[in-house]
């Protein structure tokens, strides 16, 4: 019985996965290029995705959905602070403290999306975000050349301190030990 219910989930599991992590690169790409309500949609989607992740989580091996989950939630993570952060790169500092306050928490279904990502997600997921609003940054420094440097550099400081206000919020509200360790010879 276990066999035919995993045969049935594993590959909805995959398939949540990979929708997930389309979705995530497309609401990446679509901010890029100003494309908001595309980049909303995707977000959507990503989420969505993870939903059903968790929805499974009943009905995968405990081995295969952990492995799973871990790898969409963090690509979650960094999808939903990049779409909140990303108004500072186009110099909208005040969205961009705004949104902050709409940012899920680790452990908690308390925000807009009744998304449930645990510390592992939102921590790996902010460090990649850290890295793709850096990419975005650079890639606007590159492309536009009239574009005010010493702007841009306060612009990348303003960021930085904001993900430093984010990580106060989180060391006041997470007092448990951190175990990265979810697959063999990573920690």
């Amino acid at each position: 019985v276990k066999t035919e219910r995993w045969a049935a989930a594993v590959p909805k599991a995959y398939r949540f996965k990979a929708e997930g992590l389309e979705a995530s690169k497309d609401c990446i790409y679509h901010l890029k290029h100003g494309e908001y309500a595309e980049a909303d949609e995707s977000l959507a989607a990503t989420v969505a995705a993870m939903n059903g992740m968790w929805d499974l989580s009943d009905e995968v091996p405990v081995d295969l959905i952990k492995e799973q989950l871990n790898d969409l939630g963090q690509e979650v993570a960094e999808t939903i602070i990049v779409y909140l952060l990303y108004p500072a790169i186009t110099g909208d500092m005040g969205k961009a403290i705004e949104n902050l306050k709409r940012l899920p928490m680790p452990s908690s279904e308390a925000n807009e999306w009744k998304i449930c990502l645990t510390v592992q997600h939102w921590l790996a997921g902010l460090l990649d975000a850290i890295t793709e609003l850096a990419k975005m940054m650079q890639d606007i420094m590159i492309e536009d050349s009239s574009i005010d440097h010493e702007a841009m550099f306060m612009r990348m400081r303003m960021v930085a301190l904001a993900i430093y206000d984010l990580l106060e919020k989180f060391e006041a509200q997470n007092t448990r030990m951190l175990n990265n360790s979810h697959r063999r010879g990573q920690g």
